[in-house]
C-alpha cells in the first residue's frame, strides 16, 4: 500500500497531489478505525474453552437469566445457550440442556445448584485468602 502510495504521488502534478493526499487521508483515517474496531465485527477463533460440564453451564446460564444479568433477563433461554457456546467454542443442543435443567430440578438435597453453590463457596475462600495475604503485607 505504501509503495503504491509513493508510486501514485510521484505521478501526479501539485494540484492533483493536493488531492490525491486528502483521498489518502480519508482511506488512512477508514484504515486506522477498521485496524482498531474492525476485530469487533468480524468472527474470531475463539480463544477461550468451556473445561466445565454441560450441567454446570447449564446451572450458570439459568442463574444468569433468573438473575437477568443479560439484557435484563429479556433474551430467551435457548439464545443465551447459543451464545455461551459461540463464546466457548461449544455447539450446545438447546434439548441437552433442557433435559440437564431437568435433571438439577430433579436433585433431592437442600439446595439443587451444585456448582453455584460451590462456585459461591471457592469464591468466598478466594476472599478470605486475599485478606489473610493484605494483613500479612500491613504487618
Amino acid at each position: 500500500m505504501r509503495y503504491t502510495r509513493i508510486r501514485l504521488y510521484a505521478t501526479f502534478d501539485d494540484r492533483q497531489r493536493r488531492m490525491f493526499a486528502s483521498v489518502v487521508g480519508c482511506l488512512d483515517t477508514e484504515l486506522e478505525l477498521l485496524a482498531r474496531y474492525g476485530g469487533q465485527l468480524r468472527p474470531t477463533a475463539t480463544r477461550f474453552r468451556w473445561t466445565g460440564t454441560l450441567v454446570e453451564s447449564v446451572e450458570l446460564i439459568y442463574g444468569l437469566q433468573e438473575m437477568r444479568c443479560i439484557d435484563d433477563g429479556e433474551r430467551p433461554i435457548n439464545e443465551l445457550f447459543a451464545h455461551f457456546g459461540s463464546q466457548f467454542g461449544l455447539e450446545i443442543d438447546v434439548r441437552n440442556c433442557y433435559d440437564a435443567y431437568s435433571d438439577i430440578k430433579r436433585r433431592k438435597n437442600d439446595s439443587r445448584t451444585y456448582f453455584l453453590d460451590k462456585m459461591r463457596e471457592r469464591l468466598n475462600l478466594r476472599m478470605q485468602r486475599d485478606d489473610e495475604k493484605e494483613r500479612a503485607r500491613r504487618r
